[in-house]
């Protein structure tokens, strides 16, 4: 009688051993479904050729800016592809996004620096940059320039913004939002864009949330050029 209370005591120790070793088992099949259903970013397919140039023809053309802000000339230029030049900035965090590699970065207002991000010596600014100051105002001006990699200590390209409205700022919100981190839904919500709605795919892409390969698949020059492989 006592050996039998002595098992049936046991059980839930004994069931809680073989749930533990089932867990084990399964963990490394879980862990390559859950990787094949969440690829990971390095991973995603590049975005559809079509939709790199139908993007590129309702953005406009983006030439590249020699340093000084002269638009001519034998020396460094740039292209900036976040936020895009010559349109309403439709995001308050802006992604700061260039064509190659960078010495230096500038955010100035009214014409005082509020903010910079210097290269060294050895690793340029390469990567998109996060809106690194408070968000931006509905109808704010400011001005972002941008030193290309090789050009002299004090040889900028000069980009002029304005943020767009209230109301504007909150609906393009809304729509990121809504659109998440899925780099197919980005894929699809731009390509569904109509030629007219240039300034919101501007918007969309200089979302932090936007698939970064989209903004540097623009490239620069106008929208004839084939985006990089």
């Amino acid at each position: 009688m006592t050996e039998r209370r002595s098992l049936t005591m046991n059980r839930p120790i004994v069931l809680s051993i073989v749930a533990t070793v089932a867990m084990a088992l399964a963990s490394p099949w879980l862990g390559s479904v859950q990787a094949q259903a969440n690829p990971p970013a390095s991973k995603r397919q590049p975005p559809p050729l079509s939709l790199i140039q139908k993007l590129r023809a309702f953005l406009g053309l983006n030439p590249p800016v020699a340093v000084g802000g002269s638009r001519s000339g034998d020396g460094a230029q740039i292209c900036l592809v976040s936020p895009w030049p010559g349109a309403t900035v439709g995001v308050s965090r802006p992604v700061l996004q260039a064509v190659g590699p960078l010495n230096e970065l500038r955010i100035e207002r009214a014409g005082v620096i509020v903010w910079r991000q210097r290269a060294s010596s050895t690793q340029p600014i390469e990567d998109p940059v996060a809106w690194p100051i408070e968000p931006l105002k509905p109808g704010e001006a400011f001005t972002l320039r941008v030193r290309p990699r090789g050009a002299a200590g004090g040889d900028f390209a000069a980009f002029q913004f304005k943020v767009a409205r209230a109301d504007v700022l909150a609906a393009n919100q809304r729509q990121i939002a809504a659109l998440g981190s899925d780099p197919a839904a980005w894929d699809r919500a731009l390509g569904q864009l109509s030629p007219r709605q240039g300034v919101l795919a501007a918007a969309l892409l200089s979302s932090p949330d936007a698939p970064a390969d989209l903004r540097g698949g623009l490239g620069c020059g106008d929208q004839t050029t084939s985006p990089p492989p």
